[in-house]
């Protein structure tokens, strides 16, 4: 009956609805009547233009990692990304992504998307803490053998960085990378020219 009311609400009032859904979800995680209607409003219209999709989120996330459902996560995640705009924030939930993607889905061409992502958004918010994920992407590269996609990488991050030291490395890198694993000593040349 208490679902009932909730569907009957969610057709004017997106917010209240979950509101009401909260408490429901509050009273039983379980709740799979709860949880599929909060599903469905995160991909409704309305409530995005009620600007309800990230308290939805919020409330998903909990349920989602008590179920240790990770593709539901990586999905949910995937989905906020563009409504988050706090750059920290982007880069922990790509890291979070690039990790399901290879540690539980055994997909390490997925991971490696991701993990490129979370990088360019790391050296764009400032180069502080870039390595870790870098040394990661060259994990998955050689796993891979994605050295192409690797320089690609490497050079969409040229354009992304104001610190002339770190635009440097990159380029020692990105000539290091085509010496060293695509042979190319005339591209090589050229990089090492911009250091």
């Amino acid at each position: 009956a208490e679902l009932g009311r909730i569907d009957v609400k969610m057709h004017g009032d997106p917010a209240g609805a979950v509101d009401l859904y909260e408490d429901v979800v509050g009273r039983d995680p379980e709740n799979h009547q709860a949880i599929a209607a909060l599903e469905a409003l995160l991909h409704d219209e309305d409530a995005k233009a009620a600007g309800v999709d990230l308290r939805i989120a919020e409330l998903l996330d909990p349920v989602y990692r008590a179920a240790d459902d990770w593709q539901k996560l990586v999905e949910l995640q995937t989905m906020l990304l563009d409504e988050v705009h706090d750059g920290a924030r982007r880069v922990a939930m790509l890291d979070e992504i690039a990790r399901f993607y290879d540690e539980r889905g055994h997909d390490p061409q997925r991971s490696f998307e991701a993990l490129s992502r979370a990088w360019l958004e790391q050296i764009a918010e400032g180069v502080d803490g870039e390595e870790p994920l870098y040394e990661r992407l060259l994990e998955l590269a050689l796993q891979l053998d994605s050295w192409r996609g690797l320089l690609a990488v490497l050079k969409q991050g040229v354009g992304k960085v104001y610190d002339e030291d770190f635009e440097a490395g990159l380029w020692t890198r990105i000539a290091s990378l085509e010496d060293e694993r695509l042979h190319e000593a005339t591209a090589a040349i050229a990089s090492w020219r911009k250091v």
